[in-house]
């Protein structure tokens, strides 16, 4: 009779202590640090393996995590006897518990297609995006040698635009580089009549050495030096002395830019499997260097702030090239950027389901 009532007494206690507990809400903090550092961590090795694919003149492929739903289960058993004291030697034991945990993730992949792929990878950003990136306090020199191919006519002379091109172009970017530092470059956008137009500023003429670098910018862009605002368009050449035509790239072509300054065997250059960098004497005469660096090796890198595989030849960032990390990043940036243009849902929906 003793013993009976110990099993129940311990089904009792069981049975409450399950009630009382929730596997969800003790999930939240670990699923949802989790999934997003191992999403962020995909997206960095995807922006990477593009790279380094395009060097070998291999199409992109975006792969994006529409849903991740993660379904936990667990399932308790408890089971009690108490047989007479005579056969109590002969029985098992009269409490039995058992138990069964399980983890079930269910991730969807949706691959970059059809008119999305075009939208996201082969349209230019628009001019005012980069613009408001600037205006949010990134350096004008870097986002146009990566996110502007020609600014009133004056660009870059091939593809790879961070490293070859017009001599003017690299000019223009190190002055307006300098302007923005004292504070002379400014950006808004205003309303005219039904039209949003943007407009761009060059003023601040804080000294003699700041009027000399905007009269070289306005000489250079062949624009009306008695105005101090000028309408922002998109285009190669500009239609009026007061305006500023634009023609940005876009994520392709800035991948195709990046790529290469991917580190390659010598002997693919030798052979043919990929093509020699372009020439940087333009870019190292106005103090520009690489924006990024990826190396390359038959081993594994140890310390690398982002590792893929290739062909059997690892490429990284090490963890330590602070650019490299940061041109990385902007590119995810821009990656969003383009995706959130078209509107609708693009990120992926977390949902976690736990049963007991």
């Amino acid at each position: 009779m003793a013993t009976r009532r110990f099993g129940l007494l311990v089904i009792a206690l069981l049975t409450a202590v399950g009630c009382r507990s929730s596997i969800g809400v003790k999930t939240v903090p670990r699923d949802q640090f989790d999934y997003a550092e191992a999403m962020r961590d995909a997206a960095k090795e995807q922006m990477l393996l593009n790279l380094v694919g395009l060097r070998y003149a291999e199409a992109p492929m975006f792969l994006k995590v529409t849903s991740v739903i993660s379904n936990y289960t667990f399932e308790g058993g408890v089971a009690a006897a108490a047989p007479g004291y005579e056969q109590q030697s002969v029985v098992s034991a009269p409490l039995q518990i058992s138990g069964k945990y399980s983890d079930r993730p269910t991730i969807t992949y949706l691959p970059l297609s059809g008119a999305e792929f075009t939208r996201s990878v082969l349209t230019p950003i628009p001019p005012q995006s980069i613009m408001s990136l600037i205006q949010a306090g990134w350096r004008v020199d870097t986002l146009f040698r990566l996110t502007v191919r020609a600014i009133n006519g004056v660009g870059h002379g091939g593809v790879g635009g961070t490293s070859g091109g017009d001599e003017q172009y690299y000019e223009l970017v190190s002055l307006l580089g300098q302007i923005q530092e004292a504070g002379g470059l400014s950006f808004r956008v205003e309303k005219q009549g039904e039209k949003d137009v943007a407009i761009l500023r060059i003023g601040v003429e804080e000294n003699q050495q700041q009027r000399q670098l905007q009269v070289r910018v306005r000489e250079i862009l062949g624009l009306d030096p008695t105005v101090g605002e000028y309408r922002l368009v998109f285009g190669r050449q500009a239609s009026a002395p007061d305006e500023i035509a634009m023609l940005t790239r876009s994520i392709l072509e800035m991948l195709a830019d990046l790529a290469q300054w991917v580190d390659v065997p010598p002997e693919y250059v030798a052979s043919g499997r990929v093509m020699t960098r372009s020439s940087t004497t333009m870019m190292e005469k106005y103090g520009f260097e690489p924006m990024i660096a990826v190396h390359s090796s038959t081993e594994r890198p140890h310390d690398a702030f982002v590792a893929v595989r290739y062909e059997d030849v690892w490429y990284w960032i090490d963890h330590d090239d602070f650019s490299s990390k940061k041109t990385l990043g902007f590119m995810q940036l821009m990656f969003s950027l383009a995706e959130s243009s078209g509107g609708g849902q693009k990120e992926p929906v977390v949902t976690v389901q736990a049963g007991g």
